[in-house]
Parts: structure tokens; sequence; C-alpha cells
């Protein structure tokens, strides 16, 4: 299964250690949230697309949360080690 270590400290699924998060590579996605007549639109940078929808679903428990597609190549790829929730505006 990806994300899953067979040998010593198995994982599945789950949140990772620090050491497993370090030198991983970030993403970052624009999610839809919609909530009754609330509509808007998140940034969310996390270790994977699953973990940002996870993210935005935990900030807005009550609300539809997708990813907003397309997906931009230029800004998929994070820099940094850091989660980040990031408002962006209405959505349309």
């Amino acid at each position: 299964m990806p994300g899953c270590r067979s040998e010593g400290g198995a994982h599945r699924g789950g949140r990772r250690g620090p050491k497993e998060k370090a030198g991983r590579e970030m993403v970052r996605i624009s999610v839809r949230v919609n909530s009754g007549s609330a509509r808007f639109k998140v940034m969310i940078q996390a270790e994977s697309i699953e973990r940002a929808l996870e993210i935005a679903r935990r900030h807005n428990p009550a609300a539809e949360c997708q990813v907003s597609f397309p997906i931009d190549p230029e800004s998929f790829f994070a820099g940094g080690s850091a989660r980040k929730v990031k408002a962006v505006g209405e959505a349309a």
C-alpha cells in the first residue's frame, strides 16, 4: 500500500512522526468549501492532497470540501515543511 512501510515500525495511514516528515515535499492545493450559503476557497499546504482535504474537513466539519480543479502546476509543490491553511476568497 502506498505510504506504508512493512519493516521496523509499520505505518498504516494516520499521522507521521517528525522524522518521516523531514525531507518530504509538501503540496499546495486550493480547496472549495461549501457550507449552506457560505462558499469560499482556502489554500492548504500539506503532505498530500488527501491530507489537505482532511485538514479542510477538520476546520469545516459541517461543510462540503472538494479539491478545486485545475491544480496549478506552478504552485503545486510547496517549499518548506510546515502545514498551512490560508483563505483565498469567495468561491464562484
